[in-house]
Formats: structure tokens, C-alpha cells, sequence
């Protein structure tokens, strides 16, 4: 991210993302470097399903990891059955999977 363009809300944005979807994010950014003519924000991210910041770097670089626990998945998928309310009798939804036509 941009610093020029750095949105403070930035971290809450990416976690209404994990939650909207219902799936871990992973929101990368380079590292700052002060000599660069893009000054980059840094502070990537791994943020679960519920919404929840599972490791944050710093402004430097460097490499994080998180542990995805996708029983975690399941549970937020059952405590907000966000997938069980779409209403298939207004609209359908068709996409081309690679080499089998339309699902």
C-alpha cells in the first residue's frame, strides 16, 4: 500500500473482507524502503475467517507465518450461515470451469 494512499482503517477493512467471504486473507505489502521513489506502507497481514489478525509484519521486510486452521473455517461458516441464506430462486450464478463449460 501506498503511504500517500494509507487508509487508517486499513486493517478493519481486510477483516470485513475475511468475514464477507467467509475465508483466511492474506494481504500483502513491500516493505518501506525510504530511498525508494514508491514509498510502500508494509504491515502485511494474515487475517481468518471470523476476522481475526492471525500475524502482522512490520514496516521492514520480513517474512511472517500463520497456522490456518481450517476447522476454525467450518465453525465461522456455522455460526454465520452466510451461504445458507442466498435465495437461488432469484438468480443464478454460471461460470466456465477451465475445460468442462459452463457449472
Amino acid at each position: 500500500m501506498l503511504i500517500a494512499s494509507y487508509c487508517p482503517g486499513r486493517r478493519d477493512i481486510i477483516s470485513c473482507r475475511a468475514v464477507d467471504n467467509q475465508l483466511f486473507v492474506a494481504a500483502a505489502s513491500p516493505a518501506r524502503n525510504l530511498s525508494a521513489s514508491y514509498q510502500a506502507w508494509g504491515h502485511s497481514l494474515v487475517v481468518d475467517p471470523w476476522g481475526d489478525i492471525l500475524q502482522e509484519a512490520g514496516s521492514g521486510e520480513e517474512i511472517i507465518h500463520a497456522r490456518l486452521d481450517f476447522s476454525r473455517l467450518e465453525q465461522v461458516r456455522q455460526e454465520l450461515p452466510l451461504l445458507r441464506q442466498r435465495r437461488k430462486d432469484l438468480y443464478r450464478l454460471d461460470y466456465k470451469a477451465p475445460g468442462n463449460g459452463i457449472v
